[in-house]
């Protein structure tokens, strides 16, 4: 049952970030920008 339980709350918690985003494109709030990508050369 906690793999329901879990389950329902994720997509509760989606539909709620689906809708505030919604609501911020109606108010003019844009996303932040990205940010340009930088190469490293870091290797494990």
């Amino acid at each position: 049952m906690l793999c329901l339980q879990t389950t329902g709350n994720l997509g509760k918690n989606m539909a709620w970030l689906l809708r505030c985003i919604e609501v911020g494109k109606e108010k003019g709030v844009t996303p932040p920008a990205a940010e340009a990508r930088c190469r490293t050369d870091f290797s494990r």
